[in-house]
């Protein structure tokens, strides 16, 4: 992992750190990764996978619970429609068939005995 000039660990490198957990979550319960820091103009989208009957957009965050609160009330609504942006932006390049569309939280939180993940299914739903 790539260092800052404290030598704590860049929020770069944390970021991936994050984003390859999530990863292998989603691989582990038998969901196929699409796509990885998926972008297009100013969206970008951590993790796209796929189940056979839903394609699912993944917003991943870690951290400390701290004076925010936990990870996942980092992603306010103006974080929601920039991902709800992004995704019909990719689904308009993207042929994905008739597939339902579901947008999930999953956070990476760094507590005294580790990590732990939670995933938030259906953490918001378009409007």
């Amino acid at each position: 992992m790539n260092t800052d000039r404290t030598g704590k660990p860049s929020s770069h490198s944390l970021g991936k750190h994050y984003e390859d957990m999530a990863t292998l979550y989603y691989q582990g319960l038998g969901y196929d990764v699409l796509e990885r820091n998926w972008r297009a103009k100013r969206f970008e989208i951590d993790l796209i996978v796929e189940n056979q009957t839903e394609i699912i957009f993944v917003e991943v965050k870690g951290g400390r619970p701290d004076y925010m609160g936990h990870p996942v009330h980092r992603v306010d609504k103006r974080k929601q429609e920039r991902l709800l942006q992004a995704a019909e932006t990719y689904l308009s390049v993207t042929p994905c068939g008739r597939k339902d569309v579901r947008f999930d939280v999953l956070t990476v939180s760094d507590t005294s005995s580790g990590q732990e993940i939670e995933r938030f299914e259906n953490a918001f739903e378009k409007p």
